[in-house]
């Protein structure tokens, strides 16, 4: 019996490893819900990457999500435990970006990821179906999201985050 089980449970471990070794090296690797997820390496702490964000937001007034009043309520940012979530409106594409902001172990390092997209119908005040980034889009509308997400939230964020991090002189 005790064989039996080994020789069921050996190859699923040995599956699930191997599964794990192979992605990590490939930076598919996430957290939790979203393993899909697609990161950017911000050079700064985190609140200070934090704060990068919300000034962007605050410079920005239509990065802002505009309020649901649905049922779904609002889309807030916020501290989930691993994970500082934000999100991000492109007033041109009408889309809501799920983005999340997290501390690595190097010293001034800070990723930040983007996780999920959703189109946002503004007349209706309705949102879309949340869609995962580098999962439920086909190549060419996922490289569109990444590209555009990159353009104006990443790097405006990058410099916001390594100008603040600067010593004032």
């Amino acid at each position: 019996m005790k064989v039996r089980l080994l020789l069921f449970c050996l190859p699923l471990l040995f599956t699930g490893c191997s599964w794990v070794v192979l992605r990590s090296p490939l930076g598919m690797m996430g957290a939790g819900s979203y393993p899909y997820v697609e990161c950017y390496t911000i050079n700064s702490d985190l609140h200070t990457a934090i704060r990068a964000a919300v000034s962007l937001k605050v410079e920005n007034p239509n990065y802002e999500v505009p309020q649901d009043s649905s049922s779904t309520g609002t889309l807030a940012d916020g501290d989930l435990s691993y994970w500082y979530r934000m999100y991000f409106y492109d007033p041109e594409e009408k889309t809501i970006y799920m983005a999340g902001l997290k501390e690595e172990d190097k010293p001034n390092t800070s990723t930040f990821a983007l996780i999920l997209v959703c189109p946002y119908d503004h007349e209706q005040n309705r949102f879309g179906e949340m869609e995962r980034i580098n999962m439920d889009f086909r190549l060419k509308r996922n490289m569109h999201y990444l590209k555009r997400f990159k353009k104006l939230f990443v790097e405006t964020i990058r410099e916001k985050a390594v100008d603040s991090g600067r010593p004032l002189q």
